[in-house]
């Protein structure tokens, strides 16, 4: 029965479904009530757990007591024979990364060496080959200017000419060798590629400034006489020796080059040339 109190306040009143607890139960599951809510204030875990943490907590103890599995050894690493001696030895000899798996692997089968325990193939052998190249160059290079004296001039040479590829390569390119020498010693410092060279002369039809170079020539005209006819004179002279035009260039260097000996046509000159190469008594 709902009791009043001398304060007047309205007696509280039952709902549907709705259970009170009167005595000393409801004083213990109040505070029960509390404390859970303290205890998971400050992280702690509720007097009352779900049997799948429960479970959990065993699984995680039981693994964090049981001895961890021992891993399978793996397959030992491939050994890589590439070295500076061999790397010379390739480049000297004009053998391709592709020739040096199978030439590598044969000598190391007939020197009784398993060949799944080497590193051979392709890829592995072009980097060590370069990675080789560019140390070789760089002890070369610090070699020569720690040996180099201060007081000696040097002398630089450099001449574009066509090279092969290295690693035998089957293409050529334009290179600029490029050579200091003093007294009786020489080093070549780089064979750099040339981004714009005259390439092969077969292969000049095909260059896009060369053709447009040609038109222009084309249409212009020798206005001199006498440079005209010296012109047709010298291609008359060079179309009647040779159709080659590789030919044709190498007589026209020759032709530079004996300009150089023989700048004029005075007599003096050319005795004193002729002198000077040991070709007059």
């Amino acid at each position: 029965m709902a009791s009043t109190s001398g304060s007047g306040t309205k007696p509280k009143t039952r709902k549907d479904n709705e259970v009170w607890l009167i005595g000393p139960t409801a004083h213990a599951l109040t505070a029960l009530a509390q404390k859970t809510k303290e205890d998971e204030k400050q992280g702690m875990n509720p007097p009352f757990s779900s049997s799948s943490e429960s479970e959990e907590q065993v699984n995680s103890s039981a693994s964090e007591c049981s001895p961890p599995k021992k891993s399978k050894p793996g397959k030992p690493r491939a050994k890589n024979i590439m070295s500076p001696v061999l790397a010379k030895a390739l480049d000297r000899t004009k053998i391709s990364d592709r020739d040096a798996v199978h030439l590598i692997a044969a000598a190391a089968q007939t020197l009784g060496h398993n060949v799944e325990d080497i590193a051979v193939n392709r890829k592995t052998i072009r980097q060590s080959r370069m990675k080789l190249r560019v140390q070789s160059f760089k002890s070369a290079k610090e070699q020569f200017i720690l040996n180099l004296d201060p007081t000696i001039p040097l002398v630089v040479h450099w001449d574009g000419k066509l090279l092969p590829e290295t690693a035998g390569g089957k293409e050529t390119y334009d290179r600029l060798p490029i050579i200091v020498s003093y007294e009786e010693n020489e080093q070549l410092l780089n064979v750099s590629k040339l981004p714009n060279g005259t390439v092969v002369p077969i292969f000049w039809q095909t260059n896009a400034g060369y053709c447009k170079a040609q038109k222009k020539l084309k249409t212009m005209k020798v206005v001199n006489d006498v440079a005209e006819r010296g012109v047709a004179l010298i291609q008359d002279y060079i179309h009647v020796i040779t159709k080659d035009e590789e030919q044709r260039q190498f007589l026209l260097q020759v032709v530079s080059d004996h300009r150089k000996n023989f700048p004029n046509s005075l007599k003096r000159t050319v005795i004193e040339a002729l002198k000077k190469n040991d070709l007059c008594c």
